[in-house]
């Protein structure tokens, strides 16, 4: 990473995208900029803070991060739900949609995947801590869950945003309701690079007993052993 003045940069006006539109997550572009050594850092550099905080793998962590938002998203998209079975009739029974055993079932199953994709992404987290805190290193195994809970929990929350969508029926278009802001910005979320499915495959070779030390996972590898 180079860190450099603002006015060293130019934005480029290129976010223009389906879902979190209102990150501003523009591209910027730099000519001719010299950023002197003292302005950069490299994620596998030792860390130079003291504390458990700053032993953690950068970007296995960021992943952790990345996939708090597809998390509260889904939950915001059955909240929405919730409040949309409260009123809405079903085309056929003409009761409401929150009194019919299919809806009730979704909501279930919603509510099942979410809490189990955050539960996991918090169990990795919480194991990482505590190892971190006593000043050990995290073993590729350690890393490895943060990775698979983060891209766990993303694609969990993908299934449960789809679940109510498809529930609500036709009022699930209307931007009044919510839900379709949620499906745009819950996969516009998903598509991070740190939380694609690829790393189901990079946990995959390290459960099989195989060395991962040279896979993406090792590109903050700086407190691994």
């Amino acid at each position: 990473m180079m860190f450099l003045r603002r006015e060293d940069a130019t934005v480029l006006d290129t976010w223009h995208v389906g879902g979190l539109r209102g990150t501003g997550s523009h591209d910027f572009e730099v000519k001719d900029v010299f950023v002197p050594a003292s302005r950069t850092v490299s994620f596998a550099d030792p860390q130079v803070e003291p504390g458990p905080l700053y032993s953690m793998p950068s970007i296995a962590m960021f992943a952790t991060m990345i996939a708090s938002v597809p998390l509260g998203i889904a939950r915001h998209a059955i909240e929405v739900f919730k409040r949309l079975g409260a009123v809405k009739k079903s085309t056929f029974s003409q009761g409401l949609l929150q009194q019919g055993a299919v809806a009730q079932a979704q909501l279930g199953e919603a509510e099942a995947y979410l809490r189990a994709g955050r539960a996991f992404l918090f169990e990795s987290l919480r194991s990482a801590w505590e190892i971190a805190q006593r000043g050990e290193r995290l073993s590729w195994h350690d890393r490895g869950l943060l990775w698979l809970s983060a891209t766990q929990a993303v694609t969990q929350a993908l299934h449960v945003v789809d679940l109510v969508y498809r529930a609500g029926g036709s009022a699930s278009v209307y931007t009044s309701t919510q839900l379709e802001r949620c499906l745009r910005d819950i996969r516009t979320a998903s598509q991070h690079v740190t939380v694609m499915t690829t790393n189901c495959d990079v946990a995959g070779q390290l459960f099989f007993g195989a060395d991962v030390s040279r896979t993406v996972w090792s590109r903050d590898s700086k407190r691994t052993n």
